[in-house]
């Protein structure tokens, strides 16, 4: 697998988009559960922020292996693999939940396509399965997925702290005390 990029690893690289990528997924998925308004108009950009999310989460899961076996996997380092681990679970539990928020929103005739198209609710009611319908009309699903979708979107957040927060202790541990260089 490729590691590194003009000699620098790849991992540090792919990071940077996780931590920018992934807030703002959760952004986009908190404000879609706490506000209809928000909701009927970027729940799909808050699914396709989830998918950019996810692709970067993945790369820097896939990228952090090759890393740790480059500088050794220390307690720090351990540490941190493991809360990153909870973190793909938490970034795939929220992307769920903002596709099925959206859904049931866009079902119901609330959201617009990609922000901008109207899409009649007859249409909508054509194209979606049959099963779904008595389930979808359900007065509380849309309000418990926004529920769920607003308490993954927090969860997420909280993960995302705490994995950069143990990779930049892992990272730069011992840089700059009278032990670490100079």
């Amino acid at each position: 697998m490729l590691d590194t990029v003009f000699g620098l690893p790849i991992h540090p690289l792919v990071v940077h988009a996780t931590v920018v990528m992934v807030p703002v997924a959760t952004l986009l998925v908190g404000l879609c559960a706490l506000l209809p308004a928000v909701r009927h108009r970027l729940a799909w950009s808050a699914v396709l922020a989830c998918a950019v999310a996810c692709v970067t989460v993945a790369g820097a899961a896939l990228s952090g292996g090759p890393l740790e076996a480059r500088v050794g996997g220390g307690a720090l380092v351990r540490h941190h693999a493991d809360l990153a681990k909870l973190l793909v679970v938490w970034v795939l539990a929220m992307s769920a939940a903002a596709v099925m928020l959206a859904y049931l929103d866009w079902y119901r005739g609330g959201t617009r396509v990609a922000g901008w198209l109207p899409v009649p609710p007859r249409v909508i009611r054509a194209l979606a399965p049959a099963s779904m319908g008595r389930l979808a009309c359900a007065r509380w699903l849309l309000p418990a997925m926004a529920g769920l979708s607003l308490v993954t979107a927090l969860g997420t957040l909280v993960q995302i702290v705490l994995v950069g927060h143990s990779g930049a202790q892992a990272a730069w541990s011992g840089v700059g005390s009278a032990a670490g260089g100079r």
